[in-house]
């Protein structure tokens, strides 16, 4: 990851997330609203991945 928030992107299920810190090795996102059940992937200049497992919206009760 790169120190500067800007440089790294996340998506959940295509929905580009707000990053609110970065480290090393970790993103801090808020997750945004409109945000589905599937994949999480994070962007960082020309290099990408997704999540190997789905990221799940629980139904409120």
């Amino acid at each position: 990851m790169r120190r500067t928030q800007s440089d790294n992107v996340v998506r959940f299920s295509g929905v580009l997330a707000s990053v609110i810190s970065v480290t090393a090795n970790t993103p801090v996102v808020q997750v945004p609203a409109g945000a589905a059940t599937g994949s999480i992937t994070v962007s960082v200049g020309a290099n990408s991945t997704a999540s190997g497992t789905n990221f799940v919206i629980q139904p409120v009760r």
